[in-house]
């Protein structure tokens, strides 16, 4: 999904909103690109505070600067604007009359320090034409960009989303949580920690972060499973654990699994957490049919013991150039 995040700040306050937003998007495999709105005139310093307030009071438009982005290629655009005056900003109304026609699904939020947020997104929501999509990934995005910016007054619309129907929201939504377990209630997790995979996995994850040794014991049994989604989403949850225990169980279980391409991803987590992981691991999907396989493996080998070697004795073997390449590069590079 192409999504463009579009904002107009004045402090930097809505910019860095916006940022953490593009930024819990794209981690959402989302084609998310950010861009501002620049307006014309001067807003700075206490006179261009005073001279912001009225404009927005009198439903000023102003001038902006033509955007970059065609606003009709994307799937949803989000616009994010301050509030002054309990309303959009003059620079956020003049966007959404001159694109919102253009616009195919629209989502808004503001940034604030007082009131005004409900007047503020029904008027974005008047001048551009368009009702606000619910999507579940852009509520849980927006969610966690407010985190980011130590703002957790959307906390508890995070819980709510754990009772959504759609299992997929309520993964996305713990999986939020579980980057942030600090603002998680156990006693609303915990129960969706009994439900099947996807589900259950991150539920595991956080009530594990939070001291609960069942549910990593929970989380090596799933990473056991014959199935490979389960398997990689419960080897991912114990490598974000990073605990000594989880990092164990995540190293055991790398010389056994089958799958090649989350073999040499566990393995690079693992030597980026500071493991040692054997080359011999590792350097038999050298010979892999598949690139993608061969240049994971590549980038892991370069940083095991005797790996360099190895990759040494394969580069006149490895049929791809770009491979050769690469491996070229790492034998240069110290280690």
């Amino acid at each position: 999904m192409k999504v463009l995040v579009v904002y107009y700040s004045r402090t930097g306050n809505t910019k860095r909103v916006a940022e953490a937003l593009v930024e819990a998007l794209r981690k959402r495999k989302c084609d998310a690109t950010l861009e501002e709105i620049v307006e014309g005139k001067d807003r700075s310093g206490l006179l261009g505070w005073l001279r912001a307030g009225r404009d927005a009071t009198l439903n000023k438009e102003t001038e902006i600067e033509e955007m970059k982005n065609d606003v009709a290629e994307f799937d949803v655009v989000v616009v994010g604007t301050p509030v002054w005056a309990f309303t959009a900003t003059p620079a956020v109304v003049t966007f959404l009359r001159r694109y919102g026609g253009k616009i195919k699904k629209a989502a808004f939020f503001c940034t604030l320090n007082s009131k005004g947020a409900r007047r503020a997104l029904a008027r974005m929501r008047k001048v551009s034409g368009k009702n606000p999509i619910a999507r579940g990934f852009l509520a849980t995005a927006a969610a966690e960009s407010l985190i980011k910016c130590r703002d957790n007054s959307a906390v508890p619309q995070l819980h709510r989303l754990l009772q959504h129907p759609d299992p997929h929201i309520r993964t996305q939504t713990l999986s939020v949580l579980a980057r942030h377990p600090e603002v998680a209630d156990i006693q609303k997790v915990a129960p969706l920690s009994k439900q099947s995979p996807p589900v259950s996995i991150p539920a595991l994850e956080i009530l594990a972060k939070k001291g609960d040794a069942s549910a990593l014991e929970d989380i090596i049994a799933y990473a056991e499973s014959p199935e490979g989604n389960v398997r990689a989403q419960a080897l991912a949850a114990l490598l974000n654990i990073g605990s000594q225990k989880a990092l164990d169980a995540a190293h055991n279980l790398l010389k056994n699994e089958k799958d090649p391409l989350l073999r040499t991803q566990v393995a690079l987590r693992l030597i980026n957490a500071g493991r040692k992981v054997d080359a011999d691991v590792v350097s038999p999907l050298l010979s892999h049919n598949s690139p993608v396989v061969r240049q994971s493996a590549i980038l892991a080998l370069a940083q095991c013991d005797g790996g360099k070697e190895i990759l040494r004795h394969h580069l006149e073997r490895e049929p791809d150039e770009i491979l050769r390449r690469m491996i070229e590069k790492q034998l240069t590079e110290e280690k």
